[in-house]
């Protein structure tokens, strides 16, 4: 799973974008239906680090 590969990059990413939290996804108060739509939506300006 993309989050897995690259879950430190993303969770620079959706911290800077979002004020999002990737751990909240670990610890179940972010649905995966969400965190799916806040990575789709992602500007493309920023792809995560080693891309």
């Amino acid at each position: 799973m993309y989050v897995d590969a690259n879950a430190e990059a993303l969770e620079a990413e959706l911290l800077r974008h979002y004020g999002v939290d990737l751990l909240d996804w670990y610890r179940g108060t972010l649905s995966s239906r969400r965190l799916a739509v806040l990575i789709r939506h992602l500007p493309l300006s920023a792809p995560p680090q080693g891309r």
